[in-house]
């Protein structure tokens, strides 16, 4: 379930032998508050779209369950990814931790942090400490400048 304003969507997700399927079908906004109030978990996160020199990348600031930031950068050629450098600010690398997936914190809430090891290659998405000076839409000197 998303809602953003007043528009809801229904997301529904299906494992295939090909992978994950995504539909998403818009609701009335009075169907999903139903929905959610059923629901086992939500969180609840700001979308932050973040300009880093030439690349973009995306920040979900949840504020539910608990304080967390989480950025995500997107890559259209593994070549891209190779030369990122991330910015200083940027904490460990956690693609492949599923307890920073969105449904994770969902169902089981914000686990203590656990240090992680700084990623020797480029970041996709990443741990970032909570920051209050951040506003819809930020641009950022790219690493090194």
């Amino acid at each position: 379930m998303q809602v953003e304003g007043h528009t809801a969507h229904l997301l529904l997700v299906t494992n295939g032998p090909d992978g994950s399927v995504h539909e998403d079908t818009d609701i009335p906004l009075s169907h999903a508050v139903t929905l959610l109030e059923l629901a086992h978990g939500w969180v609840d996160y700001l979308a932050i779209r973040l300009n880093i020199g030439t690349q973009t990348a995306n920040m979900h600031r949840f504020t539910s369950p608990g304080l967390l930031d989480v950025i995500t950068v997107a890559f259209e050629h593994n070549e891209q990814a190779r030369r990122f450098q991330p910015l200083p600010w940027f904490s460990p690398e956690v693609t492949s931790e599923p307890r920073y997936q969105t449904r994770s914190i969902a169902m089981t809430g914000l686990l203590p942090f656990v240090r992680l090891r700084q990623p020797t290659q480029p970041s996709r998405a990443c741990l970032m400490p909570w920051t209050t000076a951040l506003d819809d839409s930020l641009s950022l000197p790219e690493s090194g400048n």
